[in-house]
């Protein structure tokens, strides 16, 4: 998808969660993507695709967690409102709220928990350290 619709495939866009279109690394992510990357009425960094339709960065994210919501129902036929998100350590507070937003816009109705990546990676050690170990 990316190389057949580089100007319609919005990667990265975690990168533009929370963020001012004049922030220094939307600068360095537009140098990058094939996506044109736009003020939006807010001040914050949007996307635009080949028909001039704007999106926010965090639509466009709630569209993926929506995806990942319904794959996850489809496979366990059961339906979820609550979830526990893990950012990445270097999210500020004005992304972290983007993707809070981005989740409720995708249906999910109670994030239970923001988890740091890091944190998150020792949680899923620690656990499989502990339930491995039983005797």
């Amino acid at each position: 998808q990316l190389i057949i619709n580089s100007r319609n495939t919005f990667w990265a866009i975690k990168r533009l969660l929370g963020r001012k279109y004049e922030d220094p690394h939307v600068t360095e992510l537009q140098s990058r993507v094939g996506y044109k990357i736009i003020r939006g009425p807010n001040g914050d960094a949007w996307v635009e695709d080949e028909w001039g339709r704007q999106y926010s960065a965090t639509e466009v994210a709630s569209w993926i967690i929506k995806q990942m919501k319904s794959t996850a129902e489809a496979f366990t036929g059961e339906t979820y409102t609550k979830a526990n998100l893990s950012v990445p350590p270097y999210f500020t507070d004005p992304q972290r709220q983007a993707l809070l937003e981005a989740a409720k816009m995708a249906g999910m109705i109670n994030i239970l928990v923001l988890i740091i990546l890091l944190n998150n990676i020792y949680l899923c050690l620690n656990h499989h350290h502990f339930t491995s170990h039983r005797t």
